[in-house]
């Protein structure tokens, strides 16, 4: 009889079968739309390049001219004596004055030694730069998300095939207990059923469990609820077959990382032309309308008076000695654009390497896909020998559970080496910047 440890896994085993059965279905395409609509990352990257986008506008950038007004208005009580040349004599007491001013100012920079030029140039690069830097974030989480997602089919699919070997032990250990009652079995194959059932149960379990936390994993990188509950789409892509040199000049070309640090380098160079600019002169003009109203207390000479008029005033700057400032920064920014230079050239030897190893990783992936296929035949071939053999009495049950589990570890192989194969794939087209285009 079916022991009673086994009937609980097959019971849960039963359940969570048909949980499975039951999970909506979730798409590559949608797994991705997720990613970079929900990434925490990737927002948080928009926003600082939104920021940028907004310093680089007219109105941060010195091309426009400041204006403002200021005005003013006093009023007074005055106590006054007052002799005049003649002889006369005046005391005026709590004597009222007032004076209202109002002016209008224009200031505008007409030359700053290129400053303003070359800060446009540093916040347009800036802005420019964050953009390459959310196109990275976008990029790496895109492969993320691929990687997860094909794992997370890996998984799946390793439970189906598990689940096929549970029912072919299950209806082993049916067939051995029925001869067993009829007499023409002995127990010891109805206890090796038994014991290979329960360790088909087992490895489900923990294939389940791996396939519940892979698919965490992407929900976590799709931001959304971390027990959500999916099966993932069949991935049936034919394999591509890459060109090596191909990819290569498409990673000089294109690569993110590399981009990201001539970008760098621009800025860099920038950096040296605004100290520089330091050393030319600056002109300012300005522009002032004034309009003023005064009335006096009743001892002053005139009783009111009142003025307007147009003031326009040009200034020039010339930095001539700063204390070895200036030349300070220049020489630094100079030495920052030559570290920059020099880390290109670490970059450059970083992706040559690492393209270097994701090419040796994907012909690795389709030398094992291949192999993988053809032993996956060969097994399906041995495994419908053996079934016919354990049928009719010609094998025992031990060497029929080894044909059982070759078949399993088989397409088991198959699965991982194709998703592996997968893998690989977006390691290099992520390393060749043409991941975003494919998506």
């Amino acid at each position: 009889m079916i022991g009673r440890q086994m009937l609980i896994m097959l019971v849960f085993i039963s359940m969570a079968h048909c949980s499975y059965g039951q999970e909506d279905s979730l798409a590559l395409t949608q797994a991705i739309e997720y990613t970079l609509e929900n990434n925490f990352q990737i927002r948080i990257t928009q926003n600082i390049s939104d920021i940028a986008e907004k310093n680089t506008t007219v109105f941060n950038t010195g091309q426009l001219p400041s204006v403002f007004m200021d005005g003013s208005a006093n009023y007074s009580l005055d106590n006054t004596n007052a002799n005049f040349q003649d002889g006369r004599t005046a005391k005026v007491r709590s004597a009222p004055s007032q004076a209202v001013r109002l002016s209008m100012n224009v200031s505008y920079t007409i030359f700053n030694g290129y400053l303003r030029k070359y800060t446009i140039d540093q916040l347009t690069k800036q802005y420019q730069l964050t953009e390459l830097q959310l196109k990275a974030t976008m990029e790496n989480l895109v492969a993320q998300t691929l990687s997860q997602y094909y794992r997370l089919a890996a998984s799946q699919n390793t439970l189906m095939i598990m689940e096929d070997m549970i029912s072919l032990s299950q209806k082993r250990m049916e067939r051995a207990q029925q001869m067993f009652e009829f007499g023409q079995g002995s127990g010891l194959n109805v206890l090796n059923a038994e014991v290979d059932l329960n360790n088909d149960s087992l490895n489900y379990i923990n294939a389940r469990l791996q396939f519940e936390n892979t698919r965490r994993q992407l929900n976590n990188t799709m931001a959304v609820d971390a027990d959500s509950a999916y099966i993932v789409s069949s991935v049936t892509d034919m394999e591509e077959l890459f060109d090596r040199e191909t990819l290569y000049r498409a990673m000089m070309e294109n690569n993110t990382n590399l981009t990201l640090v001539d970008k760098d380098i621009q800025l860099g160079k920038l950096q040296i032309n605004l100290a520089e600019a330091r050393r030319l002169p600056s002109f300012d003009i300005t522009g002032t309308y004034d309009i003023s109203y005064n009335r006096n207390n009743p001892a002053a000479f005139l009783a009111s008076q009142s003025s307007n008029g147009l003031f326009i005033g040009f200034t020039a700057r010339w930095n001539v000695f700063d204390g070895g400032n200036t030349k300070t920064d220049i020489e630094k920014a100079r030495l920052n654009s030559l570290g920059l230079e020099m880390q290109k050239e670490q970059v450059i030897q970083n992706l040559q390497f690492d393209f270097s190893n994701a090419w040796a990783q994907y012909e690795s992936a389709h030398f094992v896909l291949k192999t993988a296929r053809k032993n996956l035949e060969i097994n399906q071939k041995n495994y419908a020998r053996s079934e016919e053999q354990y049928r009719i009495g010609q094998i025992n049950s031990i060497d029929y559970r080894q044909a059982q589990l070759n078949l399993s570890n088989a397409r088991v192989e198959l699965n991982n080496a194709y998703f592996q194969l997968k893998i690989a794939e977006v390691q290099l087209l992520l390393l060749s910047g043409n991941l975003l285009n494919l998506v």
